[in-house]
């Protein structure tokens, strides 16, 4: 998710509400938010919510979490029908993080969230590609792994993007800053863009995620990623499917081949997202039987 530019810093310090001003925190009706990414997350918690045996507690780790507004989402969701809900958010920025906590607190205070969400959901500050951060994430299984990753090439960064995007998100967020990243995930992305997606499957496997999904900029990068999903095998992926803008919309019956199998494509606008799962149980999570 995208964080906050540093100026907005001192008014989070002031106690202005965070979704008032952050591009992605208007969870709660305010601001200006990005209105795929709560689709996407809405839409996941109505199908964990539907599920005929959710996982108790349902533990649900978002990487690159940004001001934290996709596991806050969720929990406003999911907590009213699973009372003890875990959430990890992890970032690489301090101040994205600074600002998620900030975010937690004032939705507690104004009674947004109950006192309870304090205790169980984190934000920390982490690398994903670093594995003497993994500590965060490795100590215990996570259900569901989450993640709005950078994704934009530095290409179409220069070229298609708004200017506003340009001047006033910071870069880091959207694309992918290949100092970080490892030599092997650079290597498995065919496009600069994906640097990310490799490295989210492997930790996926590591912490044993039953449900996997991870936002894309198009139907082209929903393919490749994809592809890294079949690749991986069905002892590790059970199957997989592609999310449009507005997954519950029409155009269910669309389907792509990859590698000489069918993937379903749901929803209508551009390809948004890539849902994938682990096994039968986390095929029921999901509502795939």
């Amino acid at each position: 998710m995208a964080t906050a530019p540093l100026s907005d810093v001192p008014r989070a310090s002031a106690g202005e509400a965070i979704a008032i001003y952050t591009r992605n925190a208007a969870i709660w009706g305010a601001g200006d938010p990005v209105p795929e990414t709560e689709t996407l997350t809405t839409h996941l918690a109505t199908l964990l919510l539907s599920s005929s045996s959710p996982p108790r507690p349902l533990r649900i780790l978002d990487l690159c979490t940004g001001t934290g507004c996709i596991p806050l989402h969720l929990y406003s969701l999911l907590t009213p029908h699973i009372p003890t809900p875990r959430l990890l958010g992890i970032d690489i920025s301090p101040i994205a993080i600074r600002l998620a906590k900030q975010t937690l607190s004032h939705n507690i205070t104004t009674t947004r969230l109950p006192p309870t969400a304090q205790a169980q959901i984190s934000f920390v500050q982490g690398d994903i590609f670093a594995n003497s951060d993994a500590e965060a994430w490795r100590q215990a299984e996570w259900d569901v792994l989450i993640s709005n990753p950078p994704y934009i090439s530095p290409t179409s960064f220069d070229a298609t993007t708004a200017r506003s995007v340009r001047n006033y998100e910071p870069k880091s967020a959207l694309v992918p800053p290949l100092s970080t990243s490892s030599a092997k995930s650079r290597e498995a992305a065919a496009d600069i863009g994906d640097t990310f997606y490799p490295r989210l499957l492997e930790i996926a496997e590591q912490v044993s995620a039953r449900v996997l999904l991870v936002e894309v900029g198009d139907l082209q990068q929903a393919i490749r990623v994809v592809e890294m999903v079949v690749e991986k095998g069905k002892s590790v992926w059970a199957g997989c499917e592609i999310w449009r803008d507005w997954p519950v919309g029409g155009g269910d019956g669309e389907v792509v081949e990859v590698q000489g199998g069918e993937v379903r494509v749901r929803g209508e606008g551009n390809g948004r997202a890539v849902l994938a799962w682990r096994g039968e149980e986390g095929g029921r999570m999901v509502g795939k039987k």
